[in-house]
């Protein structure tokens, strides 16, 4: 069973652990966000979608690298690696258990290739610390993922551990840790949300 850590303030303590702050991240989630309800109705469907995965990851690389932290984008397998810990953060759009602590054990909306593959069965063989000390690289890095979700009231997040994979659905089933964030309310962009109306639709940003 997971551990899920969701109260603000052992939120906070965890995730300073890994010299990450929950500001830093729901500032680049409402970034993201804005990003999504600009995109104009003339683009593809699947643009909504892909300028907040976009937006979001570069938000946060982009605050996190110049502490240290190294972006890799190997075969488009987007993370960043920790300076101070074996881990690299990777990022996904989760399904509608993401950043709930009492709703439904989340997985990714599309599909993972074999890089978040490999990197989940490497987590399988690692101490189940949290975060890892540096002497407990094994066969590579730890990988965390940042988890995002949203509704029309909410943006969610997580940070987790996965630890298990479903081969048939190409999409992690099962987590060590679960560190949700609050969620962020919509609020301030309900004047927008009424003039974007573009559903978004998931497309796989990982080659099979």
């Amino acid at each position: 069973m997971s551990k899920i850590i969701h109260d603000p303030k052992q939120v906070i303590d965890y995730l300073a652990d890994f010299d990450l702050h929950p500001a830093k991240i729901q500032d680049a989630l409402q970034r993201a966000m804005s990003a999504r309800l600009a995109t104009p109705k003339s683009q593809p469907r699947t643009a909504s979608g892909l300028n907040f995965f976009n937006h979001f990851v570069g938000g946060v690389r982009q605050q996190y690298c110049s502490m240290g932290w190294q972006q890799m984008d190997e075969e488009n397998f987007s993370t960043m690696v920790s300076p101070t810990h074996p881990l690299q953060i990777a990022f996904a759009r989760g399904t509608s258990g993401t950043g709930i602590c009492d709703g439904n054990i989340p997985t990714t909306r599309s599909r993972r290739g074999p890089h978040f593959k490999k990197a989940v069965d490497n987590n399988s063989l690692l101490p189940g610390l949290f975060p890892p000390p540096i002497e407990y690289k094994v066969n590579g890095l730890l990988t965390y993922v940042l988890l995002y979700n949203y509704d029309a009231k909410f943006i969610f997040s997580e940070l987790s551990k996965p630890v298990s994979y479903c081969d048939k659905d190409e999409r992690p089933d099962g987590w060590d840790h679960r560190v949700i964030i609050e969620p962020i309310p919509l609020e301030n962009f309900a004047d927008t949300c009424k003039d974007n109306t573009q559903k978004d639709f998931d497309v796989s940003v990982e080659p099979k």
